[in-house]
């Protein structure tokens, strides 16, 4: 549920990153989101929707991934629950994994939304 807290958070942030699995009901949450911050604000944060948790084998996750291919994925693997449990980051122990990359490319798109803010001002 969307509050107050929320909204600060909104007002406060220069790109608001929502991670997501890829079925039908996350996103109709990312939709309430949008919706939210189209009701509530003038003018608020990009928004970079990224799909997580993603196992490629699954139907449901690839049609998701057919109809937003412009969407950051993290695929479900191994590497990615050693973050937590080596409490390291990715990069420091496997760089060069398809996890690896998938953060990499993440937070480019990350770096490019920030920029384009910038740029905006």
């Amino acid at each position: 549920m969307l509050n107050e807290v929320s909204d600060q958070v909104f007002r406060a942030v220069d790109v608001l990153i929502i991670p997501l699995s890829p079925s039908p009901l996350a996103r109709r949450a990312l939709d309430d989101v949008r919706g939210h911050l189209a009701r509530t604000f003038k003018k608020h944060p990009p928004i970079l929707p990224v799909f997580t948790m993603v196992d490629r084998r699954r139907a449901l996750h690839r049609a998701a991934l057919e109809q937003q291919p412009d969407w950051p994925v993290i695929p479900m693997a191994s590497q990615m629950e050693q973050v937590a449990v080596r409490r390291a980051p990715l990069g420091s122990f496997d760089r060069k994994s398809s996890a690896a990359k998938a953060v990499t490319a993440l937070w480019s798109g990350i770096e490019r939304k920030l920029a384009a803010g910038r740029d905006a001002h």
